[in-house]
C-alpha cells in the first residue's frame, strides 16, 4: 500500500470515528434534553397541583354558577 492510499484510509478512518463520535454525542444531548423536560413537566405538575383544590360533588349538592362572562346566541347576536 502506497503513502497516498494509507493517508485516504487514515483520513477515512478519523472521519467514521469523528462522525460516530458526534453521533454519539447528538443522543446524549437528546436524551439529557428528554430528562430535562420530564423533569419540567413533573414539577409543573407539582406547582400547579400544590394550588389547585379538587372538590368532589355529589348528586344533590347544591352549587353557585358565576355566569358573568357567559353568552347566549341571542346576546351573541
Amino acid at each position: 500500500m502506497s503513502i497516498a492510499e494509507q493517508r485516504v484510509v487514515g483520513f477515512i478512518l478519523a472521519w467514521k470515528f469523528s462522525f460516530l463520535t458526534l453521533t454519539y454525542k447528538r443522543q446524549e444531548a437528546l436524551e439529557q434534553a428528554k430528562a430535562a423536560f420530564t423533569l419540567t413537566v413533573e414539577r409543573i405538575k407539582w406547582y400547579y397541583n400544590k394550588k389547585v383544590q379538587s372538590i368532589l360533588f355529589k348528586v344533590g349538592n347544591k352549587v353557585l354558577l358565576n355566569l358573568k362572562d357567559y353568552q347566549t346566541m341571542e346576546r351573541a347576536l
